[in-house]
């Protein structure tokens, strides 16, 4: 189940996207809807625990606070919400980005927008790591659920254990089993949570994890055998505050790139580290589709190189892939129609930095590495 959110201070526009959405999400999956019809409503529903949206469709220009008013809100307080912003004005593409927004759509909305938002939406947030959500000193940490070794209790601390490194902090390890159980998680022992995917053998007293051996406490052992028979059903994963499921949450490991002027104006695309994304006309064998003339089939491929905090782009296009020569004045933060371009060589691997900015094919659609 997914709860999806519109905020507009237009009554029709909401019942109308209202009635698209059911449409779109009846033969895909179940959800519920939560309607506001202004940005203080909000608020107060989150002062009030009872906001539950996974994704958020808002309005920007509003009486009262605005979207981007929201949107800071969200950020600022960690909320675990996605947002999809509906406007008519285009000014605010970069604002939006910098608030962690996953698109931006222009009214009037058609059916097939929406649809293929949602669409991309749901198979980005199927994908995205879940995270256990800690505060050490102040400092918000995520640390991705498939990354956890496993988890001690030392006295009124906890230690996450990973590969990287070790995180030491102030929880009750009864919390994090409550949380972390429903994804994969087993309470082995009084001071030792493990997730079950990273156990490699079990024997009576003990859990061997790679190079690491846990204690089996004789409390626990029933549990743990139930498991290894395989008479302990997965549960369901409810929403916890302990973790973060949102791709704006859990933005931090990705790159982006976002359109910045054409059909696509406000789309945000996200790269995961060293993941290989496939652009192009044909939705049978790329990941992203850009539906326009002049792009190919299977137009290029990039790659988002974390440890560098670089592009990897490879053209295989007919029309090309073109990239705006690096000291061509700007406006608006858009390239302007005067500039030259730079086509890329195909099939040749070209290594960019963000900030640089591309068309694909058509030059009347520009894009911009974030």
């Amino acid at each position: 189940m997914i709860t999806i959110g519109i905020c507009d201070d237009d009554t029709h526009f909401i019942n109308e996207l209202h009635d698209h959405i059911h449409d779109i999400m009846q033969p895909i999956s179940d959800w519920q809807p939560r309607i506001y019809t202004s940005g203080e409503e909000i608020i107060s529903s989150i002062i009030n625990n009872v906001f539950d949206c996974n994704l958020l469709f808002m309005d920007i220009v509003m009486p009262g606070k605005s979207g981007i008013d929201i949107a800071r809100y969200f950020y600022e307080h960690h909320i675990d919400t996605d947002i999809i912003f509906i406007t008519g004005s285009k000014e605010y593409v970069y604002e939006c980005y910098r608030y962690h927004s996953f698109s931006y759509l222009l009214k009037p909305l058609s059916r097939t927008d929406i649809a293929n938002e949602l669409n991309r939406y749901l198979k980005e947030i199927a994908n995205v790591p879940k995270c256990l959500n800690i505060s050490i000193k102040n400092v918000h940490y995520r640390i991705p659920l498939r990354s956890i070794l496993y988890l001690e209790s030392d006295c009124r601390k906890v230690l996450v254990h990973t590969p990287q490194k070790d995180y030491e902090y102030y929880e009750k390890l009864d919390n994090l089993e409550n949380a972390l159980i429903p994804y994969g998680f087993l309470r082995c022992h009084q001071s030792f949570l493990v997730p079950v995917s990273r156990i490699s053998s079990y024997q009576t007293g003990q859990i061997t994890l790679g190079d690491c051996t846990i204690p089996v406490s004789s409390s626990y052992r029933n549990k743990v055998d139930e498991l290894f028979k395989g008479h302990i059903q997965p549960s369901d994963t409810p929403d916890n505050p302990l973790i973060t499921k949102s791709l704006s949450l859990n933005q931090g490991i990705t790159g982006a790139i976002v359109c910045t002027k054409g059909l696509y104006l406000g789309s945000i695309i996200r790269f995961y580290a060293d993941e290989e994304i496939m652009l192009g006309r044909d939705g049978t064998i790329c990941d992203v589709v850009i539906n326009l003339p002049r792009v190919s089939r299977r137009h290029c491929k990039i790659i988002y190189h974390k440890a560098t905090n670089m592009y990897e782009i490879t053209d295989f296009s007919h029309n090309g892939t073109f990239l705006f020569q690096s000291d061509c004045s700007q406006s608006n933060g858009n390239p302007t129609d005067s500039l030259q371009l730079i086509q890329l060589e195909k099939n040749q691997p070209c290594l960019l930095k963000p900030g640089a900015t591309l068309c694909f094919g058509e030059k009347d659609s520009i894009y911009r590495l974030i």
